[in-house]
């Protein structure tokens, strides 16, 4: 009975093998191959520098006039107490946080005369904070700075609330 066994199990394993055998020869393999061809092109593509500079330039003034306007619309409020009245409270420019600048506008407008004219307005977000007694304001400023060409004409700042 174990010799049975044995002669079944070697006539399944020579069936496999003269299966694999027959699949081998049945269905050749093929061998793909890749070939890579590296060409070398000397493209020239036109780029106009000039225009990009002069981008860069513009969005640099339109920066600086921003800047000078914030820094024009500070000193304002440092120097008229005024400015410092939140809810009827009067604070110090020390305990104000500027927050968010919205709806920024320049406008620039040459005249016959020379004098250029450049307005700058925004809505400046306030925050009036007293560490003291914990009360805080809210208030958003609309602002407007003009700017002369002419060095004789003063920076006007216009704050409306």
């Amino acid at each position: 009975m174990s010799n049975q066994g044995l002669w079944v199990t070697a006539l399944v394993i020579a069936c496999l093998l003269l299966g694999g055998l027959f699949t081998y020869a049945a269905f050749p393999r093929t061998e793909v191959k890749t070939v890579e061809k590296v060409v070398e092109k000397n493209v020239t593509v036109p780029v106009n520098v000039t225009q990009i500079q002069e981008k860069i330039v513009e969005v640099d003034k339109f920066a600086n006039l921003v800047a000078n306007a914030t820094k024009e619309y500070k000193d304002e409020l440092k120097d008229d107490d005024d400015y410092l009245i939140c809810d009827s409270e009067q604070f110090d420019f020390d305990q104000i946080i500027f927050k968010s600048q919205e709806n920024l506008n320049v406008n620039v407008d040459s005249s016959d005369d020379d004098d250029t004219i450049t307005t700058v307005t925004f809505d400046q977000d306030l925050k009036f904070s007293d560490k003291d007694v914990e009360s805080k304001c809210y208030r958003t400023d609309e602002v407007t700075v003009i700017f002369h060409s002419d060095k004789d004409e003063d920076t006007e700042v216009i704050i409306s609330d």
